[in-house]
C-alpha cells in the first residue's frame, strides 16, 4: 500500500517500482505531477526507482506526488524523472510490486 511505500522512501532510501507505463501521457510527459486516469492498477509494463516524494503547491491547488527515476536518459520528463501521483488510488499500480533489497 502507499503508506507502506511511503515508510520505506523514507526510512530504507530508494525503492525499485514497476508501473503501468503504457499511455501516451507517459511516454510523452514533460512536466507537472503525473495524473493518468487510465492506468492500471493490475498490470504493469515499466520498472522505475522512487528516489523520493513532495507536494506540489502553487497556492491554489495541492497535489502529492513521488519523485521518480526513469531510466530513458535526461532528455525524456524532467531530466529524466517524473512526478508521479502519490495517494492518488495507487496511480498506475505504484505501490504494488515496490522492493528494496536487503543487505
Amino acid at each position: 500500500n502507499e503508506t507502506a511505500l511511503q515508510i520505506a522512501v523514507a526510512t530504507v532510501g530508494p525503492i525499485g517500482v514497476a508501473v503501468d507505463d503504457l499511455h501516451d501521457s507517459f511516454f510523452f510527459y514533460s512536466s507537472g505531477v503525473y495524473d493518468e486516469p487510465a492506468c492500471s492498477t493490475k498490470e504493469w509494463s515499466h520498472t522505475m526507482t522512487i528516489v523520493g516524494y513532495d507536494v506540489f503547491n502553487n497556492g491554489t491547488t495541492k497535489r502529492d506526488y513521488y519523485i521518480v527515476k526513469n531510466s530513458w536518459g535526461e532528455t525524456w520528463g524532467l531530466n529524466g524523472y517524473i512526478w508521479m501521483s502519490r495517494n492518488k488510488h495507487n496511480q498506475c499500480g505504484i505501490a504494488n510490486w515496490a522492493s528494496y533489497p536487503l543487505v
